[in-house]
């Protein structure tokens, strides 16, 4: 009657899916505010798990050249922009050409973490 999922092969046995990637927790005062994690700590065991997750998305076998890859949660301050950003950094590194949408209107924050000034319309 226990149907917590406590191991990846227990998520990947009841969604039937295949986890791409695991970025290890990162806690908020080793988290550079605002800044792109891979590029600011490359050593950091996080910005190997984005260059992990990078080589697994090349052995996906995805079809065609441009592939559209979303981050979602349901609360806010979850991680998808630092997620986001790091993976996208981790494919610009390896020459892919990578393009970053915050579709956030109420809290966007890709901006801030490449230092582009916000457009108001």
């Amino acid at each position: 009657m226990d149907d917590t999922l406590r191991t990846r092969e227990d998520f990947e046995r009841y969604y039937d899916t295949t986890i791409v990637g695991e970025i290890p927790f990162i806690p908020a005062e080793e988290l550079p505010e605002f800044h792109v994690i891979y590029f600011e700590r490359p050593k950091h065991q996080a910005a190997e798990g984005f260059r992990s997750m990078r080589t697994n998305l090349q052995f996906l076998n995805l079809k065609g050249e441009r592939n559209i890859i979303l981050f979602t949660s349901a609360s806010p301050e979850e991680g998808k922009a630092t997620i986001a950003a790091s993976l996208g950094a981790a494919l610009s590194k390896m020459g892919k050409k990578v393009l970053l949408v915050d579709a956030d209107l109420r809290k966007p924050t890709l901006h801030k973490m490449f230092d582009v000034p916000r457009r108001r319309a």
